[in-house]
């Protein structure tokens, strides 16, 4: 006769590779030992946010070894977990894995009885025959020490008592591949309901029980009907029975504020709020932000903001600055570059060297491309490569990921391309030294060799995501926002910093302060406050105050002289362009080349930033042919500068008289400076 009964005591670090009980090893192997087993576990290392399933597999008539039911445990135990008593013999095994959470050393100890009695007594008292010949009734009272209610009972199953909140519970009506119906008595009636938590359905059938388990991702009040992340294993039926459990928190996907239908954001991700007051101050208008996005505002220590003075508004309106000291002037001729001669301007000023200004020239290092475009994608992503391998639930990512465990935690993985593509899931875990990374759900499709993953920062932990109609905050009735939708905050920090008082606004909504690179705001000079107020600038140089305009008169020849030889001669919107022509604005001569060998600069619109060297052109059409074809062709949009390369006499350019008749007669003699840009 066999030994009637061995205790096997044991224990070992848990991590997500299956651990079995009855070999003490990640080997599952067959026990074919005939015996009522009994499975004690102790799972007090486990904190609250820890997870580990418990497996019980078994044969059948000598066939393959499979999953007579398995229970996940969530949290603090507070109590010892107790499988069985079974009645085991074809192929068992009993395993632990940890699904989320640290690795913990876990106790257990195997109970078999293999005795061979025959009980006709209990305690002196005959026993009762059984409803199942050889399989003895009882009458349970007291659950590990605790007496047994029927709250301990759904659909006649013993439940594991835990600190785990069951949501709800009942019996199933019907199932599909990824659909549970439930009875009408306990099931929720909110649409949406339970999303995020566990749905576990079992069935008991002499004596074996089928237990599976999923992650709800839906829920229809009207059909009462369960959607759940993944096919059934076994498909339920009406004899199963089921429970909705609260196993964590779950993310939320917020699709409501206050029932109303949440907007979707300008940028993915970050949500659209209504800012109705600021570090507890009411906000009165739009804050003033400045013309270029991103440009910020240059203060000094005692507030006064700096003037960007090639930016003033209105600048021909009348100010009365007479309480203002300024320094006295010098005489304007001695500030000219060269003496006058005859009261002009002289050509002897010199030109602008030839092929001063080219498009290389600009491009060499101004601004790195492909630098920029590589840090920006930097930003995005932890790491991209190729995957060496594949599981269930693991990717092995390449050989130069890093070697320090859960380095990647607080991360997700997208497959961007291979086996398995377009699949997301989040961080559970991750091993330096195997370099295999577990996800906290098993993939759709495994991932292997040529598989390509690419792992992001800054998202959410594992596990499904609600949607949420946010109706308090921290315990507080959320207030009715003034757009609905879009929630009404307090700003109380902006970038870190803590905020002190309410934004400069406007006093017009909408309008943006004109700001320059380097952070100088642009001044209304039609609307100076307290002109009349004495401001000292005695140490300002200015030019002298006088009758410019009879200066600038006496000087128009020579400055056209100077004009020809630097080289400005026509500024205007194109017509249109091509792939190595320009059609230049209907006022251009009408003489054939009268701009060869001229420079072409396009300074705004399509095609801006690029220059080239007219080969020639067309008077009755306008048409601009450059020397090679543009990067980006120019358009109706294009705003050109055309600069003569040469002085007069150069090779097809124009001369001084052809400058000035040109400009004279589209602009008139004393009005062409100004709409040039030329002083």
């Amino acid at each position: 006769m066999a030994t009637p009964f061995t205790v096997t005591i044991d224990s070992a670090t848990i991590s997500t590779t299956e651990y079995s009980l009855p070999t003490d090893s990640t080997t599952r192997v067959a026990q074919t030992t005939v015996c009522v087993l009994e499975c004690w576990i102790d799972f007090a290392a486990m904190t609250a946010a820890e997870t580990y399933d418990v497996i019980m597999y078994e044969k059948v008539n000598g066939g393959t070894q499979r999953v007579l039911f398995s229970n996940r445990l969530v949290g603090v135990q507070a109590e010892l977990y107790r499988l069985g008593p079974l009645f085991v013999s074809e192929g068992w095994d009993v395993t632990v894995t940890k699904i989320a959470g640290t690795d913990r050393s876990i106790g257990w100890s195997l109970r078999k009885d293999v005795g061979e009695v025959n009980v006709i007594q209990w305690l002196g008292t005959a026993c009762a025959s059984p409803t199942v010949s050889g399989v003895p009734e009882v009458d349970v009272t007291y659950w590990t020490g605790v007496a047994a209610g029927a709250a301990d009972v759904y659909g006649g199953v013993p439940v594991h008592k835990s600190s785990t909140p069951v949501v709800t519970a009942g019996e199933v009506d019907s199932a599909t591949a990824t659909t549970l119906t439930v009875a009408t008595t306990g099931a929720p009636e909110v649409d949406d309901a339970c999303i995020g938590m566990l749905l576990v359905s079992w069935y008991i059938n002499e004596g074996n029980t089928d237990w599976q388990c999923r992650r709800i991702s839906a829920y229809d009040s009207a059909s009462r009907a369960f959607t759940v992340n993944a096919d059934w294993d076994n498909t339920p039926t009406s004899a199963w029975s089921y429970r909705v459990v609260a196993d964590a928190v779950a993310d939320a996907n917020v699709v409501k504020w206050l029932n109303t239908a949440v907007p979707t954001p300008t940028v993915a991700g970050v949500p659209n709020v209504n800012t109705k007051t600021w570090n507890d101050l009411t906000t009165a208008a739009l804050p003033l932000t400045p013309t270029v996005a991103g440009r910020a505002l240059d203060v000094s220590a005692g507030g006064e903001a700096g003037v960007d003075w090639a930016n003033v508004g209105s600048p021909t309106t009348t100010v009365g600055l007479s309480g203002t000291t300024v320094k006295t002037a010098t005489d304007v001729t001695a500030l000219l570059p060269a003496a006058l001669v005859g009261g002009r301007i002289d050509a002897s000023v010199g030109a602008v060297a030839a092929n001063a200004i080219t498009a290389a020239a600009i491009a060499a290092g101004a601004i790195d491309l492909a630098t920029l475009a590589a840090d920006l994608l930097t930003a995005l992503y932890v790491r991209q490569n190729t995957a060496t391998a594949g599981g269930a639930s693991t990717i092995t990512l390449d050989g130069a990921a890093s070697a320090t465990d859960s380095f990647y935690k607080n991360t997700k993985i997208f497959i961007a391309s291979g086996t398995g593509a377009g699949q997301t899931r989040g961080y559970s875990s991750y091993v330096g030294a195997t370099k295999v990374y577990t996800v906290d759900s098993a993939w759709d499709v495994v991932p292997d060799a040529t598989t390509v993953f690419i792992l992001f920062t800054n998202v959410g932990a594992a596990g499904g995501t609600v949607d949420a109609n946010v109706v308090s905050w921290l315990g507080t009735a959320a207030s009715t926002p003034t757009v609905a939708g879009v929630p009404n905050v307090n700003v109380k920090t902006w970038n870190d910093l803590p905020t002190v008082a309410l934004p400069l606004i406007p006093t017009t909504a909408g309008r943006t302060l004109d700001v320059s690179a380097t952070g100088e705001a642009g001044v209304d000079w039609a609307n100076v406050g307290s002109p009349t107020t004495a401001v000292g600038l005695s140490g300002t140089t200015i030019k002298e105050v006088t009758d410019v305009a009879a200066a600038l008169a006496t000087a128009q020849t020579g400055i056209t002289s100077t004009l020809e030889a630097v080289g400005v001669i026509r500024r205007n919107t194109a017509q249109a362009g091509a792939a190595s022509t320009i059609t230049l604005d209907a006022a251009a001569s009408a003489s054939d080349d009268f701009y060869k060998n001229g420079l072409i600069i396009i300074l705004s619109g399509v095609g801006s930033l690029q220059f080239r060297t007219i080969s020639s052109y067309v008077g009755a059409t306008k048409v601009v042919t450059v020397d090679r074809a543009w990067a980006s062709v120019p358009d109706n949009t294009s705003v050109f500068l055309i600069v003569v390369a040469g002085g007069a006499g150069s090779s097809g350019g124009a001369t001084a008289a052809e400058v000035d008749t040109q400009l004279t007669s589209t602009h008139g003699a004393g009005s062409w400076r100004a709409d040039r840009g030329v002083s």
